[in-house]
């Protein structure tokens, strides 16, 4: 299977329009919960693209070949960029779903102390 970066940033840029949209028009934790299961496929897609990336690096360690008509991997300080990101915003979320909870829960609780 080929994992592509276009495919990644794709679901990254997908996963984070349908929470901004969900969380401000429906607010509803289930949603939430759909937007941080595709930011955790985006997570584990790119891990999977980086270990494909070392594993051509190693192929062709032993090859000679011209600067400009190299295959040029991606730097490791883009993959850890993006994988800092995209944990920064799976807990984000996360801490989202869990505050969300937490209060309906109070409003839930107080509904039924003042009846």
């Amino acid at each position: 299977m080929n994992f592509t970066p276009f495919l990644q940033a794709f679901l990254l840029i997908i996963a984070l329009l349908l929470f901004v949209i969900w969380d401000i028009v429906l607010h509803k934790i289930a949603l939430r919960v759909i937007s941080t299961i595709i930011l955790l496929c985006f997570n584990i897609w790119s891990y999977t693209y980086y270990f494909k990336i070392e594993e051509l690096k190693e192929y062709w360690d032993g090859v000679r070949y011209s600067p400009n008509d190299a295959y040029l991997p991606p730097n490791i300080d883009n993959f850890i960029f993006v994988w800092l990101a995209n944990q920064v915003l799976v807990f984000y979320l996360l801490l989202a779903i869990g505050i969300s909870h937490l209060l309906q829960r109070k409003k839930t609780l107080a509904k039924h102390d003042n009846i």
